[in-house]
């Protein structure tokens, strides 16, 4: 098959998973294909493996790999998780693997949430994911942004801070300091596969040394699930989770009746119906995803 004209790559890369589009010369979606999770804050490396298992998937997509793409560096726009610091920026940068001919501008996943949600207009997106970041876009161009700081100090409301709150639950009552017998911890201890036997607590422990921020996020469905069931402590969570989108909102806006508000992400079903009024009656549904930001960013790279 003939290599179709390009005009370059968008990335929406997550704690979560990667999400990848290439498109045409004449700006259009060509091909899409997904991996791993690509924060920065586990490394580089993991970051660009994703990449590349979703690009492979992406050329399969019309019966291409790797090997066919032009030796002229396409013009990509990748919006990571965790690129905000200098460190992990750098490195990303300078481990690219050498057989990917990309011309990479790195950006912030959640600077692409803004953009793709409120398509370049001004209001303000809170992306409540894996990690949670707000940002809001006023009308002279400026951007301003609350959280995002990552775990354990950032991320209030995300889904790895969901998770954080209900291992913390499980915890106290397995040690004693407070029983809560209920839906929220049956579930988790059925998640974590950790039964009633004598080395339960050592299989808890060596799950807490090893979890990340996607780890605990991964424990979010199962509070969701909890609480729509009426478990008191789960309930509690999510509740506390809305307050923190509440105050990132009010933290950005001011609680200006006149901005649009989008909440987007994994957890922005879960955690809508649990916002104030305020932020409730300004609520507006995104016009599109972090992946949709990136590639406008693409356009306008390649484009102006």
């Amino acid at each position: 098959m003939a290599v179709p004209a390009l005009l370059g790559i968008a990335i929406d890369g997550g704690g979560s998973q990667t999400r990848l589009r290439l498109i045409a010369a004449d700006g259009t979606p060509l091909a899409e294909g997904r991996g791993g999770p690509a924060n920065l804050s586990f490394g580089a490396a993991p970051a660009w493996a994703a990449i590349t298992a979703a690009l492979d998937r992406a050329l399969a997509t019309i019966d291409l790999s790797c090997r066919d793409l032009p030796a002229q560096p396409l013009a990509t726009v990748a919006a990571i998780a965790g690129s905000l610091a200098a460190t992990p920026r750098a490195d990303f940068v300078a481990t690219k693997p050498a057989a990917l001919p990309l011309d990479v501008e790195l950006i912030g996943d959640g600077e692409a949430a803004l953009t793709g949600a409120l398509a370049g207009e001004p209001g303000t997106v809170v992306a409540v994911g894996t990690g949670t970041v707000a940002l809001r876009a006023h009308a002279d161009g400026r951007v301003a942004m609350v959280d995002g700081w990552g775990l354990p100090a950032g991320d209030e409301g995300s889904g790895a801070w969901i998770g954080v709150q209900a291992i913390r639950e499980l915890l106290r009552h397995r040690d004693g300091r407070r029983r809560a017998d209920g839906l929220l911890v049956e579930a988790l201890a059925a998640t974590l596969d950790l039964g009633d036997d004598a080395v339960a607590d050592e299989r808890l422990r060596e799950w807490l040394r090893a979890a990340t921020s996607s780890s605990y996020a991964s424990l979010a469905p199962t509070v969701v699930e909890a609480d729509r069931a009426g478990d008191p402590a789960a309930q509690a969570i999510i509740v506390q989770a809305g307050a923190a989108v509440d105050l990132a909102v009010h933290g950005l806006d001011g609680n200006d009746p006149a901005s649009a508000v989008a909440v987007v992400g994994g957890m922005a079903a879960a955690l809508s119906p649990h916002l104030a009024p305020d932020v409730r009656r300004r609520l507006v549904a995104a016009r599109g995803t972090a992946l949709d930001g990136a590639t406008i960013r693409l356009r306008k790279r390649v484009l102006r």
